[in-house]
């Protein structure tokens, strides 16, 4: 018999939150805590996850595009349920969601009608994409075998063919997927929040690429519409490139799209070196990674890791994933020492990310004790 979520009261009914076997840790220590169970139900939770305990949120959420037809993406996530992931948010806190290109305005409307402020828009360009349209000949043909087929019916058959040549249903080939950063709203400036929070903007350092290129500079610290004398020059740029918001599968496709994009006045050389080494580069899983994971839309690590890195607090950082999926960003917060609270409601899903998860641990925590073991016999 399952457990009414609602219990009378002598006020009326007031809502409580489950807390049961499935939504207890399946699997826990000092850097991981993982949920078996819909997150709506446990958010907030002060026995889990209380108010203001997280740093960011980094997910990928069902898009509402019933991709493969399976029943958890019917729908995307509503604004309840985004305002349960704001509770939990320190002010300051960043979200990280991806979403579809033909659902991602619903996606946005609702993480800002639940309070979050929108900050940018991260593009995720690849070019294995497949399409997924259907020719309308195709269609019409079908249609026409549902009707008698009179002299009449086979003649405009024939013409409606003719003229619907080369036509197919509304899907151009996927090459891009939108990823929404939002921000919890800040308590006072961001100095203020810093200060109260120990959290406050992205960590961009971390984050520039490995290209370090040239700059722009104004000598004698001129601006520019107060000094008329100051010119601009190049100087080689120390730190490496500030990370742009357009991340890129690194294949012939993608690339000569990026550079035929380039105008000329840019004047760069080398359009091949200059320009794409300005991206950060992350191609999409595949092979053997994939065949190991049923879950139909799995993210490369070194995306999450990115993403997980540009979002995370300078110390003791912990980041959620609502929806957890077969667990990617765990073994990306993993891998860059960052704590990971994760929560997925699909048993399927739910045992691969606790494999995942445990032997990603298990390797990280070896390597770690072998290095400490180096480092004490020196």
């Amino acid at each position: 018999m399952k457990t009414n979520p609602y219990q009378k009261h002598k006020r009326g009914y007031k809502r409580k939150t489950p807390y049961n076997k499935s939504t207890k840790r399946k699997f826990q220590n000092s850097k991981i805590a993982i949920y078996k169970n819909d997150c709506t139900l446990i958010l907030p939770n002060t026995k889990i996850i209380p108010r203001n305990s997280i740093d960011a949120v980094v997910t990928d959420p069902p898009y509402g595009i019933k991709f493969f037809n399976k029943k958890w993406d019917y729908n995307i996530p509503s604004v309840k349920t985004f305002k349960k992931i704001l509770k939990v948010l320190k002010p300051g806190g960043t979200l990280v969601c991806f979403a579809s290109p033909r659902t991602q305005h619903r996606m946005a409307i609702n993480i800002e009608d639940a309070g979050f402020e929108l900050r940018d828009c991260l593009m995720w360009l690849f070019g294995s994409g497949f399409p997924k349209s259907q020719e309308i000949n195709s269609l019409i043909k079908k249609q026409f075998k549902k009707n008698e087929k009179t002299d009449s019916y086979v003649q405009e058959l024939n013409q409606l063919t003719k003229t619907f040549e080369g036509y197919r249903t509304h899907a151009l080939k996927p090459a891009y997927e939108p990823i929404i950063i939002a921000m919890k709203p800040l308590e006072g400036n961001y100095a203020e929040n810093a200060i109260k929070y120990q959290i406050s903007g992205l960590n961009i350092d971390e984050c520039r690429l490995e290209d370090k290129g040239k700059k722009w500079e104004k000598p004698r610290g001129g601006i520019w519409k107060t000094d008329k004398e100051a010119k601009s020059i190049l100087v080689d740029n120390t730190l490496g490139r500030f990370p742009s918001n357009i991340i890129y599968e690194d294949n012939d496709e993608v690339r000569n799209a990026l550079i035929q994009s380039i105008d000329d006045s840019m004047n760069i050389k080398d359009k091949n070196k200059d320009f794409i080494t300005r991206i950060f580069y992350c191609a999409k899983v595949k092979g053997k990674s994939k065949e190991e994971n049923s879950h139909p839309t799995i993210k490369p690590v070194s995306l999450m890791r990115y993403i997980c890195k540009l979002v995370k607090s300078p110390s003791q950082c912990t980041i959620l994933d609502p929806f957890m999926g077969s667990g990617t960003t765990g073994l990306a917060c993993l891998q860059e020492n960052i704590k990971f609270i994760g929560i997925e409601k699909e048993q399927e899903y739910y045992d691969i990310a606790k494999k995942r998860i445990i032997e990603e641990y298990e390797k990280t925590e070896s390597a770690q004790a072998n290095k400490e073991f180096v480092m004490n016999k020196l």
